[in-house]
């Protein structure tokens, strides 16, 4: 087997199709999907097994888990049962182009220096129904960059499953920012890369990371901590990551951290110009430790939604947002 897909699905019934329609008429043939529902209650797995029947197609395999293990669990026992020589991660809800599967499998194998390859791809907001297309590089980044700037979104990347076993594959302990963890770790030892083609659209949800403010919290400090563990001693490592099962992300990384609550701050205006100013408002009440800044969240936000004043602050505000984006990825393309 060439290409394991492996998707994830929690209470995400009505966006299970089209995910799979995408990756069932893909060019490429010899691959496997492995989806897992973490025990949704939504009727995902009856939709599940319903739309197995009408594919009736040997390569969609699936597992309905009797308990909820966690998103990050789920993935490392998906991948633990698949026979693919890569590994393909696709979001829940997320749309392949027909061709994504065959671009990245013959990029691999090319290019056997590389470890992992992504894409450009669109995120669309199923809120607002924007379409912003992105396009990252990631042919030159080195470890120091990327430490700087995650270069992928994780969905429209495909790795090589003996990169994913030399590196140690997703750390059971990461709820959040597994991907970066990997890929940072990954690139000790093989080079990334990135195909200048839109082969993957990533959907944003409204219950998804980008609109809720506890897990954004979550995944800033678990974004924080893949980064200073590559310091770490195997000894410190260990010792970490055993505080981390036993105490949570806010025991390892603390609130008043200044890299965290540089992200609480960039994080919570990102999540109110993505559609969600309430959660951003309530994203900076919770997190961040300076009244002056909790107040510009506020205020910010609070003009942003009126009719008239809030037009030219929400037409300045993307601008801005769009700019320190470029500048952060070309930070990282260059440094």
């Amino acid at each position: 087997m060439k290409v394991s897909v492996i998707v994830g699905y929690y209470n995400r019934r009505e966006v299970l199709k089209r995910t799979l329609d995408s990756l069932l008429n893909q060019t490429h043939s010899d691959f496997e999907v492995i989806v897992f529902d973490d025990a949704s209650t939504d009727g995902t797995d009856l939709e599940l097994l319903n739309l197995s029947n009408i594919y009736n197609d040997p390569r969609l395999k699936y597992v309905v888990h009797s308990s909820n293990i966690g998103f990050v669990q789920g993935l490392i026992n998906a991948i633990d049962m698949a026979t693919g020589e890569y590994i393909a991660i696709h979001g829940s809800g997320d749309v392949a182009a027909p061709t994504r599967l065959e671009r990245q499998a013959a990029y691999l194998d090319q290019y056997r220096g590389v470890g992992a390859v992504g894409s450009w791809y669109t995120n669309v907001n199923d809120l607002t129904g924007d379409r912003n297309p992105v396009r990252p590089d990631a042919n030159h980044v080195d470890l120091a960059s990327l430490r700087m700037q995650n270069v992928y979104s994780h969905g429209e990347v495909m790795f090589r499953r003996s990169a994913y076993d030399r590196a140690g594959g997703y750390r059971p302990e990461f709820r959040f920012a597994q991907d970066i963890d990997l890929w940072l770790r990954i690139r000790r030892e093989y080079r990334l890369a990135t195909i200048p083609e839109f082969l993957y659209e990533r959907h944003i949800l409204s219950d998804g990371v980008t609109h809720n403010p506890k897990k954004f919290s979550d995944q800033a400090r678990f974004s924080l901590l893949a980064r200073r563990l590559l310091d770490m001693t195997p000894e410190e490592t260990a010792r970490t990551l055993s505080s981390l099962r036993l105490h949570g992300p806010s025991h390892v990384v603390d609130k008043a951290d200044p890299a965290l609550q540089k992200r609480f701050f960039w994080g919570a205006i990102d999540m109110g110009l993505a559609g969600s100013p309430s959660n951003a408002v309530i994203s900076a009440k919770e997190n961040l430790i300076s009244p002056s800044k909790r107040l510009l969240v506020s205020g910010f936000f609070s003009i942003y939604g009126t009719k008239y004043l809030g037009a030219p602050v929400r037409s300045g505000a993307n601008w801005a947002l769009r700019s320190r984006r470029t500048l952060r990825q070309a930070r990282g393309r260059f440094k």
